[in-house]
């Protein structure tokens, strides 16, 4: 922004925030289970994704104008995101 609208870039410097985020979320390989469930609800699709019951969203807490309610459907609040990454990444991918 500072270089095509140096005003815009200071609008955003001083009246957003960018959240870093994790969503993790196991998909399994597409195979004759998936694909018949695409068929019953008439989704005629070769490569259907699915996923397992296990989801975790993990956001920086850092908003300029007050945090959103999400961790009332799940969503976890940290100052950590990236320690989150890090134990995902050593835990569920080995």
């Amino acid at each position: 922004a500072h270089l095509s609208d140096p005003d815009l870039a200071g609008w955003i410097q001083a009246n957003c925030t960018f959240p870093n985020s994790m969503v993790d979320c196991i998909v399994p390989a597409t195979g004759p289970k998936e694909l018949e469930l695409a068929r019953s609800f008439g989704i005629d699709d070769a490569a259907p994704v699915t996923h397992e019951n296990y989801r975790q969203w993990v956001i920086e807490d850092n908003f300029c104008a007050g945090r959103p309610d999400w961790d009332k459907v799940g969503a976890t609040f940290t100052d950590e995101v990236h320690t989150y990454e890090a134990m995902k990444i050593r835990l569920l991918n080995g």
